[in-house]
């Protein structure tokens, strides 16, 4: 096992000098087994205080260095790629009153887990921190408590309570901040009757505190198909007064044929008014063909939302 090879052979019993010997020493090489021939570390057998030979370039000399000097040494690595072991968490520790710096954009596909700040170049967050995104229905299965995103249907941000999401980004007026958006799907009505109102969909029962604000909106459609000539439709709140109402004529859209209209109910619940056990009504009257009157049309699903405010 030749660890290194020399530059000259000797006969035997040939006279060695000094000067010649030194020659063989200085171009002398490692031999290609000088490495490939020992020992193989196995998994994990590389500790902080194992050692490497290096040159160093200032002193034209070899040095040793151990494997924690190696990333103590504020030089610059470069990989294209960083694993944890398998089973294992990556850790990344950081000294005191230093930070872990990412120059550049950084892609991370699983949880980034930290005790620390993330900081930007201008501060915290930089100029901007750009969190997940996505609708309602794309909400993760099995957040954990305290996960945040950007909810694209409601516009706002919303964070997961550890059993329910509640929005979080919005204020009103004063001290009344956003602090939940609950919404409903409407299913499809088409009238059985004409002249008279039919309740369409009713909302499950909610209980508004006095102390809150709250906004109800009612995001719908109304069509009407053929011959029908007048389709009212009305939102309230269970038998009291109607909320608001709208209307759609066949013929003011051009005849026969099936024509739709976007219709968006908004009421604002100030506070000192309470609701007990309440529900949300959407009724529909036909005048003539109620088989032709739809509300809620399937095609272009409504959406219910009850934004609820309150105090700090």
């Amino acid at each position: 096992m030749p660890q290194l090879i020399k530059n000259e052979t000797f006969a035997d019993g040939e006279l060695v000098t000094g000067l010649r010997l030194n020659n063989i020493i200085d171009l002398a090489t490692l031999g290609t087994q000088s490495i490939t021939a020992q020992t193989a570390v196995t998994t994990f057998d590389i500790q902080s205080t194992d050692y490497l030979l290096v040159y160093d370039s200032s002193a034209t000399a070899l040095r040793k260095a151990s494997i924690d000097d190696i990333f103590r040494s504020g030089q610059t690595i470069k990989v294209s790629s960083i694993s944890g072991n398998s089973g294992a968490n990556l850790t990344v520790g950081i000294a005191g009153g230093f930070a872990f710096v990412i120059n550049g954009n950084t892609n991370i596909t699983g949880d980034l887990v930290g005790t620390g700040l993330i900081q930007g170049a201008t501060g915290k967050f930089g100029t901007e921190l750009t969190i997940p995104s996505g609708t309602t229905a794309t909400r993760p299965a099995s957040p954990l408590a305290g996960s945040t995103r950007f909810n694209t249907d409601t516009g706002m941000l919303e964070v997961y309570s550890g059993t329910a999401w509640a929005s979080c980004s919005n204020y009103i007026g004063g001290s009344y901040s956003l602090y939940e958006v609950l919404e409903f799907t409407p299913t499809a009505f088409t009238a059985s009757a004409s002249g008279t109102y039919q309740t369409a969909w009713t909302s499950g029962a909610f209980t508004k505190p006095a102390n809150q604000i709250w906004t109800i909106e009612l995001d719908t459609t109304c069509s009407t198909n053929g011959t029908a000539d007048l389709t009212l439709v009305r939102a309230k709140y269970g038998s009291g007064a109607v909320q608001g109402y709208d209307e759609v004529w066949a013929n003011h859209f051009g005849g026969s044929g099936k024509h739709t209209k976007h219709i968006t109910f908004k009421t604002v619940v100030n506070a000192g008014t309470a609701l007990t056990a309440e529900t949300y009504v959407v009724e529909i009257y036909a005048s003539n063909t109620p088989a032709q009157c739809t509300v809620n049309d399937a095609t272009y699903p409504a959406k219910f939302r009850i934004y609820k405010y309150r105090t700090a």
